[in-house]
Order: structure tokens, then sequence, then C-alpha cells
């Protein structure tokens, strides 16, 4: 996995800072209670659900783009939108990939493994 994140210097976002790249996620452990919680009534297969819920859960994301990225509050002001909802929408499908290969007994990697 590469992810990659565009920080720009202001919040009219046309000078970049620089590019925040990540090869795995890093998350939080209550965080990841709430997404193990929370993703169950999730359809990977739904996009529209899947926005519904990186929308609601834009505080859990933040906590999620600073840990993998390395970015700050204010480092965060300065990220398009667009191009985060992109990649939090990857991150919650990972994720769920990830759980649904667990729960369906898939598991011969730890979670850490996993993640």
């Amino acid at each position: 996995m590469n992810l990659k994140l565009t920080i720009y210097t202001n919040d009219e976002l046309n000078e970049v800072k620089r590019v925040a790249e990540a090869e795995r996620l890093k998350i939080p452990y209550r965080v990841s209670i709430y997404l193990i919680s929370s993703l169950e009534n999730v359809s990977i297969n739904d996009e529209n659900d899947l926005i519904k819920f990186v929308a609601s859960s834009m505080d859990k994301l933040d906590k999620i783009i600073k840990a993998t990225f390395g970015v700050s509050e204010a480092e965060l002001e300065c990220v398009d939108s667009a191009e985060l909802i992109n990649v939090g929408t990857e991150l919650y499908k990972w994720a769920m990939d990830k759980l649904k290969n667990i729960k369906s007994g898939n598991n011969s990697k730890n979670l850490v493994e996993a993640v």
C-alpha cells in the first residue's frame, strides 16, 4: 500500500509544501475500536454508504491521517478536502477488507501484520 497526501503552504491550495507518503496505516488504538464497531454496518460495495460513513467520521479520520502521514493540525488545514476524502475512502475500504478477512477466518496473519 502506498498512500500520498499533498500538503499545501496555505489554505488557498496553490503552492505545494510537501507530499506526505506512507506505506501503511497507523491507526490509534481507540480509533481502531471505533472502526471495528462501526464498520459492521457499512457495505464495502455501496460507495454512497461508505462516503456517508467517512463524512460522519471525520474526527476519527483526522486522527488516522495525522498518525499515518505525520501531519500537524496546522498542516491539516492546508490539505485539499477532495483529496482527503479520497484518501479517507481508500483507508476505510482497506480497513474493511482487512476486517472482512479476519472475520471470515482468513487470519493467517495477525492483526499487526494485517495493518
